[in-house]
C-alpha cells in the first residue's frame, strides 16, 4: 500500500520528500515485509521441529499401545506401529488397562471426530481468510491495466485518498514474488501444521489452547505492520484504493463468493480427517 501510494503520488507531481524519502519508506516497507517471513518460518519451523513431532509420537504410541493391547494378533503400519488384525479384536481387555492408560487414550482427539472436526473447522476457516485476502489482493494489482517501466503506478484522486488506476509489469511482478507467493506457502504451511497438531492433541482442554496459540502466527503480519511501520505509512495505505468498481457492485459471485469458501473450509475438513491426516494412520472410529 505504502509503495503503491508514493508511486502514486509520484505520478501525480504530489511527492514530498524526493527520492530520499522514497527510498526509506520503500526499503522500510521490504524490511517489514522480510521481518514478518523470517519470523514465521523461524517459528513454523520449530513447531513442527519441538511441538507438533512431540505430539504426533505421543499419539501414536499410546495408541499403538491401546491397538497392541486389545487385539490379539496386529501388524505394523507403515510408521511401525501395532494395528489390530480384523476378527483379532477383544472389548473386555479395555478393562485389563490402567487409569491412566483409560485417560489418555479417551482423551485422544480422533476418539470425538465431531469436536476434533468444529476446532480443525475454525482454525482452517482462519487460514482461508487469508489466503482469500491474499488472492483479492493479488487480483486487483494483476487486473489493473499495465502502464509505464520499472516501478511505476498511474493514479487519480479521489475525496479519500488517490486511486490506483495503472500500475507497471515490475509492480506486477513485485506483487506476487514478494508478497503473493511467500504470503501462500506460509498460509498452505501453517494449515497444515496447525491441523497435525490439534490431531495429536491427547487433551481436549489443550486443542482449545493450542488453536488460540496458533491464532497469532496468522496475526503475526498485522501485528508488526501496526507496530513498527511509522503512523503516516499507516495513514497512507489507508488512503490508497485498489479495489475495482466492479467488484463493489451486486453481483452473483459477490453475494456466493465467501459461501464457497465456507464449503471448501468444510470439504477439507472432512477430508483431512478422514482421508489425510497421517497422524494415527487406520485409526478405528
Amino acid at each position: 500500500g505504502c509503495l503503491l501510494y508514493d508511486l502514486a503520488r509520484y505520478h501525480l507531481g504530489k511527492s514530498r520528500g524526493g527520492g530520499c524519502r522514497r527510498f526509506f519508506r520503500t526499503a522500510a516497507v521490504f524490511f517489514v515485509m522480510l521481518l514478518n517471513m523470517a519470523a514465521q518460518i523461524y517459528i513454523i519451523y520449530n513447531v513442527k521441529r519441538f511441538v507438533s513431532s512431540w505430539a504426533v509420537g505421543e499419539a501414536r504410541s499410546s495408541y499403538s499401545e491401546y491397538e497392541e493391547h486389545m487385539y490379539t494378533s496386529t501388524h505394523l503400519n507403515n510408521h511401525g506401529m501395532h494395528r489390530g488384525d480384523k476378527g483379532a479384536f477383544h472389548p473386555e481387555n479395555f478393562e485389563t488397562l490402567t487409569a491412566d492408560q483409560k485417560k489418555v487414550l479417551c482423551q485422544i482427539a480422533l476418539s470425538q471426530p465431531a469436536f476434533l472436526m468444529v476446532m480443525l473447522g475454525v482454525w482452517t476457516l482462519g487460514n482461508f481468510g487469508e489466503i482469500k485476502l491474499t488472492f483479492q489482493q493479488a487480483y486487483n494489482v494483476l487486473s489493473l491495466k499495465t502502464a509505464g517501466r520499472g516501478l511505476s503506478a498511474e493514479a487519480e484522486d479521489t475525496e479519500d485518498g488517490v486511486k490506483i488506476t495503472k500500475v507497471s509489469v515490475g509492480v506486477k511482478i513485485l506483487t506476487m514474488v514478494c508478497v503473493t507467493i511467500p504470503r501462500l506457502v506460509v498460509t498452505l504451511t501453517l494449515l497444515w501444521l496447525g491441523c497435525r497438531w490439534l490431531t495429536a492433541t491427547e487433551s481436549f482442554a489443550d486443542i482449545i489452547l493450542n488453536a488460540l496459540a496458533l491464532t497469532f502466527l496468522i496475526d503475526l503480519n498485522s501485528l508488526l505492520y501496526r507496530t513498527v511501520m511509522p503512523k503516516r505509512d499507516l495513514v497512507d495505505a489507508q488512503k490508497t484504493c485498489v479495489l475495482k468498481d466492479e467488484q463493489l457492485e451486486p453481483s452473483f459471485l459477490n453475494y456466493t463468493a465467501d459461501l464457497i469458501w465456507f464449503l471448501l473450509a468444510v470439504f477439507w475438513v472432512w477430508l483431512y480427517v478422514f482421508h489425510v491426516q497421517v497422524v494415527l494412520t487406520e485409526y478405528n472410529y
